[in-house]
């Protein structure tokens, strides 16, 4: 849930229930819309609701109305996307759209700073779906410091800064460890002989009564591993517990 990401969520819910789009600025501000209008996460805290239309600089009308995806590039500009247009922002206060725009998706998207290796077939594809008296081009698009992911009709495109890149081989040998960074055991139990620590929405298993060192592939997330673990080793306890024993 977005609560757990943007505590507060649940103080608007007709907002956030006909959610449109959602970006994180680059002084880490978060900008949600929906139906005419948005809210502002900052501070730990959302602010009253705003018509898009008052804000956002000289807004054409069809961006006041809803936003349908929207982005910010690693080199500072902004992008709002609405039907088959977009407008850019040069400046992180929004007070102006930066000249020459808004402009169109399908002739003039892969011409953008950062946009220019989608693949020919994304102009074909919105060529097909700029049909209609609205239509919605891009669902969402997602940046991040190598590559944009622009999602449309039911299809994901890619555009990369460059062709290969170069990372640290440490970075393949880290595993997050929430018990490890922050100390935090929220519960534990013992089950077949093998002692299970939550922290987080991890765990961590050790087989071994001395707890000098935890399992291999250990810690896990709860989502994909507990169901399993513990119903081997509940399984297990059931198969070695003597005849006459009761299992509840």
């Amino acid at each position: 849930p977005l609560d757990y990401l943007w505590d507060g969520t649940h103080q608007d819910d007709d907002l956030f229930e006909n959610l449109q789009s959602a970006f994180v600025g680059a002084d880490g501000t978060g900008y949600f819309f929906g139906d005419n209008c948005y809210v502002i996460y900052s501070d730990g805290k959302f602010s009253a609701r705003e018509l898009i239309g008052d804000d956002w600089g000289m807004l054409p009308s069809q961006f006041s109305q809803k936003i349908d995806a929207a982005c910010v590039h690693p080199r500072g500009m902004t992008y709002l996307f609405t039907g088959d247009r977009y407008i850019r922002y040069s400046t992180s206060d929004y007070r102006h759209i930066d000249d020459g725009y808004p402009k169109s998706i399908l002739q003039d998207l892969r011409q953008e700073p950062g946009f220019e290796n989608l693949p020919p077939e994304f102009e074909v594809q919105a060529g097909e779906l700029n049909r209609g008296e609205a239509p919605v081009l891009l669902n969402a698009v997602v940046v991040n410091s190598r590559h944009i992911y622009l999602f449309m009709g039911g299809d994901c495109y890619i555009s990369s800064s460059a062709p290969t890149a170069t990372y640290d081989i440490n970075i393949l040998g880290h595993q997050r460890n929430h018990l490890a960074e922050t100390g935090d055991v929220d519960a534990a139990v013992v089950i077949n002989g093998k002692t299970y620590l939550f922290s987080g929405d991890q765990y961590v298993r050790y087989s071994e009564a001395i707890y000098d060192e935890v399992d291999a592939g250990y810690p896990k997330r709860l989502t994909t591993g507990l169901l399993a673990d513990l119903q081997r080793d509940i399984e297990n306890t059931l198969v070695n517990a003597p005849a006459n024993a009761l299992a509840i």
